[in-house]
């Protein structure tokens, strides 16, 4: 609970194959309404450093738009679009949707089984409060990143201003001054 980023994706799939003995885990992240990328992946114990698919014929289109799905035999039968399942061998499927702080799906959490599932307590209930974790991840790094790209866009603005620019925040009464406003003042 305390990892952050990939060593928490790496360490959750990495639990998860070995609670459930599933011989794959994906933790993945929407990239749009059709692709899912993996950010963490395990698959017969070792990770997979990059697998990105498409949602198209796949038991995890359903779960995105319905929520938590069980298919405990022959899923790559009634998925034959999938074509990852059958290259896998898959027989059984779980997945549950990740949601951000809005509730709205950002990615996915699934294990697949290479074998028929025997019903389990409590693994819809487990997967749920691991999804609920990774959502809230995926949304961190989201915003992470959004700041980076919003300081990366004020950082060209005010570099790539023929004056000199200046700007305080006023919270922490920091200044920031542009390379033409310090050469302007000899600093």
């Amino acid at each position: 609970a305390a990892n952050i980023g990939i060593s928490f994706y790496q360490e959750a799939t990495n639990i998860l194959c070995s609670l459930l003995g599933a011989d794959c885990a994906i933790i993945g992240k929407r990239l749009n309404e059709s692709r899912i990328q993996a950010l963490a992946m395990q698959l017969d114990g070792k990770p997979i450093e990059y697998f990105e698919y498409s949602l198209h014929g796949a038991p995890c289109d359903i779960v995105t738009r319905e929520g938590y799905q069980e298919y405990s035999e022959n899923v790559a039968q009634l998925f034959p679009l999938d074509k990852d399942l059958t290259e896998l061998g898959a027989e059984a499927y779980i997945g549950v949707p990740t949601r951000n702080s809005d509730g709205k799906v950002n990615g996915i959490l699934c294990a697949i089984f290479r074998h028929k599932l025997a019903p389990q307590p409590m693994r819809k209930e487990v997967l749920e409060i691991i999804a609920a974790r990774a959502g809230t991840e995926i949304e961190r790094q989201q915003a992470e990143q959004a700041l980076r790209d919003s300081e990366e866009r004020w950082n060209f603005a005010l570099e790539g201003a023929g004056d000199g620019v200046w700007d305080w925040d006023m919270q922490t009464g920091k200044v920031v001054y542009s390379r033409r406003y310090k050469e302007m003042l000899g600093f």
